[in-house]
């Protein structure tokens, strides 16, 4: 699995939207960027959005359901191993649900004992929410182009981060949007016992609200069992709510009430990156037909990047290629300008080359004829006679004689001779054909003939 590079938080409060970016540093997570924006408003792309990038560094998109929405309750269960837990707490949800299991989606957060002695039991904070509700929420997300990976509980972050070092009620006070939100943590033992959503209304009745609260959760402590002593009370509030929390302590009890700074919403934010980044975060609300949705949504989104990138570059290949065409045509047809500049002085060339060829050849079969005709004249003997001689084709003569009857010894001897002379130190003839003897009527001469081939470069 690729590293994880970026982390989104996105707080939906009312009617306000605020996310923040982390990046991933070489030991945490730092903010890198914070926007505010309306609900509906479309949120950056370059930062949410999901790419094939996606395959090397990784991006988480974490979103805050609205506290309204949510029901919590603390169960305390054997201690099992962590693939055990859910169906332990799957066993209670009939007991513990306000709503049919069918129409519910929830999960659950391990709350780590802050006793020193060992136990038995592990605490679980389990959240139940309407599964319409979050179906809508995460609806209403994807219209602004955000695909939640991880629907959270923020305050729960702020529940384990709290240092608590006395038993008793801790009250935290936040303003979501125009609304306050309450949520109180019963500590006793070192053990989170109580973890509820008050429903406040108005400023001028939050003490009283705050104060009923108190006086039943007291009661049902005390009933079973693991309310000992009357709770201390400390208020937790954010920096736009901290005089209010001042306010309503005084407002309530006469009893010294320790109202500190909560988490600024950014710290909030990081603490939500950290732990998601670093798996310490257990519960998440995105059923999981979403999850199994969004991640065939990012499949198909990078088949078809990678088809579109793949047609982009066909594209850019045929661009290249008739680019290409045509420099080669342009090349070609300068070359066809300077072939028909130069063709008329070309054909002039050949012209004159094939004149000069014949001129030449007519010379060679001069100087042929004659030395072939001195050659036979030196070399014919004096009692034949020599009537015609035919030259044909550049190449072969053709002799013809007559000698006395009683000669005819003497035409071969001059056949066998023009076949050795020899012409600058090679032979003058290729090849002297035998010759031809026919006796005249009479019988007192005989005609004579035969063919020889001249030796010659040139000529075939």
């Amino acid at each position: 699995m690729a590293r994880l590079n970026t982390c989104n938080v996105l707080s939906a409060a009312g009617e306000a939207r605020q996310l923040w970016r982390f990046t991933a540093g070489m030991k945490d997570f730092n903010l890198a960027g914070e926007k505010s924006m309306s609900a509906g408003q479309l949120l950056p792309a370059n930062w949410v959005a999901k790419d094939w990038g996606e395959l090397v560094a990784r991006k988480l998109n974490i979103a805050w359901l609205p506290l309204d929405a949510v029901f919590l309750r603390v169960l305390q269960l054997p201690k099992c191993d962590d693939s055990e837990l859910l169906s332990m707490v799957e066993f209670q949800l009939e007991k513990i649900s306000p709503l049919p299991v069918a129409q519910i989606v929830w999960s659950c957060e391990k709350i780590p004992s802050r006793s020193k002695l060992p136990r038995e039991m592990q605490t679980v904070v389990v959240a139940v929410v309407a599964r319409s509700v979050v179906e809508e929420f995460l609806g209403a997300l994807e219209t602004t182009g955000y695909l939640a990976d991880r629907l959270e509980i923020p305050f729960l972050h702020e529940l384990l981060a709290t240092s608590i070092d006395a038993d008793g009620a801790w009250i935290y006070l936040r303003k979501l949007g125009e609304r306050y939100v309450c949520l109180a943590a019963w500590w006793y033992a070192g053990t989170l016992q109580n973890f509820t959503i008050l429903p406040l209304t108005t400023p001028e009745h939050f003490a009283a609200e705050i104060k009923d609260h108190l006086h039943q959760t007291a009661w049902a402590g005390e009933l079973e069992g693991w309310l000992a002593a009357p709770p201390q009370v400390q208020l937790v509030a954010g920096p736009e709510s901290l005089e209010l929390a001042r306010q309503i302590a005084a407002a309530w009890t006469e009893q010294t009430v320790v109202a500190v700074a909560g988490m600024p919403p950014v710290q909030l934010a990081t603490l939500s990156a950290r732990r998601a980044a670093a798996g310490q975060s257990r519960l998440n609300l995105v059923p999981e037909e979403f999850t199994a949705r969004y991640k065939q949504k990012f499949i198909d989104g990078v088949w078809m990047r990678a088809l579109g990138a793949v047609l982009m570059l066909y594209l850019l290949g045929l661009l290249i290629y008739f680019g290409a065409v045509q420099v080669v045509q342009y090349q070609r047809d300068n070359v066809d300008g300077e072939v028909a500049a130069i063709s008329g002085s070309y054909t002039n060339a050949l012209k004159a080359k094939a004149r000069i060829e014949v001129l030449q050849d007519q010379i060679n079969l001069r100087h042929a004829a004659l030395d072939g005709l001195k050659l036979i004249s030196e070399n014919l003997p004096t009692e034949l006679t020599l009537s015609s001689v035919v030259f044909q084709q550049g190449k072969t003569l053709t002799l013809r004689g007559v000698a006395p009857a009683g000669q005819t010894p003497r035409i071969t001897e001059y056949n066998s001779a023009l076949s050795k002379v020899m012409l600058n130190g090679a032979p003058m003839f290729n090849a002297v054909n035998s010759p031809t003897i026919v006796t005249a009527p009479g019988g007192q001469t005989a005609d004579w003939y035969f063919t020889s081939e001249l030796r010659r470069k040139g000529f075939e």
